[in-house]
């Protein structure tokens, strides 16, 4: 509807976040991810960014906002098969609702962490992640058991897909094919 990502699992870039009980971090520990660009301003960097996010995502004007030349969020829908967890032997798969934050300066960008919005599993119960819709915290409810142990399978499979989104973002924006303008 608003982003839909197709999964095209290219591992190039080694963007990696992790979930972890304080939330989606990098694997040193920081809520954000830095890829260099050498010899490109920010502001070559941000239309590079804004070519690729156009030219490959449905209906990107819905979705996306942007501070022209310095920051991109995105607003992305991570369909049916995005996570899922088990039930006596049934697998539930969730919708989650994320934004991914794109900050430029020259020479680099910098990939917030995504910040989860929202989770709808096949049962349609919403599970909210802060405390936009109620105090209660449902990340844990989605990802840790009652006794604080993660959940495996919805770990996994979030990660997989999570750590193929990102590295494809940053293919894509490193590697935006030039529109041939001579027609």
């Amino acid at each position: 509807m608003i982003i839909m990502f197709a999964l095209v699992c290219t591992m190039t870039a080694s963007a990696q976040f992790q979930l972890t009980k304080k939330g989606i971090l990098t694997e040193d520990g920081n809520d954000y991810y830095v890829v260099e660009f050498q010899g490109k301003t920010a502001e070559q960097i941000y239309k590079s960014a804004m070519d690729y996010l156009m030219a490959n995502y449905t209906d990107p004007k819905k979705g996306i906002t942007e501070q022209p030349n310095s920051m991109i969020t995105i607003k992305i829908i991570c369909g049916d098969r995005c996570f899922y967890d088990t039930f006596m032997g049934a697998r539930f798969y969730y919708v989650l609702n994320m934004n991914l934050v794109l900050r430029f300066k020259d020479g680099k960008m910098r990939i917030d962490a995504p910040s989860l919005i929202s989770a709808i599993n096949e049962a349609g119960i919403k599970f909210s992640f802060g405390a936009n819709d109620s105090d209660d915290f449902d990340y844990e409810k989605v990802f840790f058991n009652k006794k604080g142990k993660k959940n495996e399978k919805a770990f996994n499979s979030f990660s997989i897909y999570l750590n193929s989104l990102v590295p494809q973002i940053i293919d894509g924006i490193k590697n935006v094919k030039k529109v041939n303008d001579n027609w």
